[in-house]
Formats: structure tokens, sequence, C-alpha cells
């Protein structure tokens, strides 16, 4: 078990985001170890529209896919 990216030292196909929509300009960072930017899909499952717009500025060529949760 890793706690970070860094820790994994390796890079991921996938990575998947799943948290609370708080601090999203801070997330990026904390993942940038484990992203390839020509084969990592970056996932962001939250609350909220437009918490895809930090990871974009961070990863520009990186594969993003972003969807909307809610409860009910």
């Amino acid at each position: 078990m890793v706690k970070t990216a860094a820790e994994a030292g390796q890079k991921f196909d996938y990575i998947v985001c799943a948290h609370k929509a708080i601090d999203q300009g801070g997330v990026p960072a904390q993942i940038e170890a484990g992203v390839d930017e020509e084969r990592t899909t970056v996932v962001i499952i939250q609350n909220g529209v437009g918490n895809e717009e930090p990871f974009r500025r961070a990863f520009h060529s990186a594969t993003i896919i972003s969807c909307v949760v809610s409860s009910p």
C-alpha cells in the first residue's frame, strides 16, 4: 500500500478522483507523479460542474473524463 502517487514510483493508465470537490486546484499536484500525459486517463467523479478545469490546466494532453454525481 502506498499513500501518494510519488510513493508508487510508477505511471498509471487510469487515475480515478472520487473525492469531495474542495480545493480542486491542489489535487493535480497530488497525482502528478502518476500521470503520463500520453497514456493516463484521469477520471473525475465529483459533485458539481467544472471540476475538470484544474486538471486540464495541469495535464494538457491527458485524457480527462468527468462526470457529476449527486446524492438523493
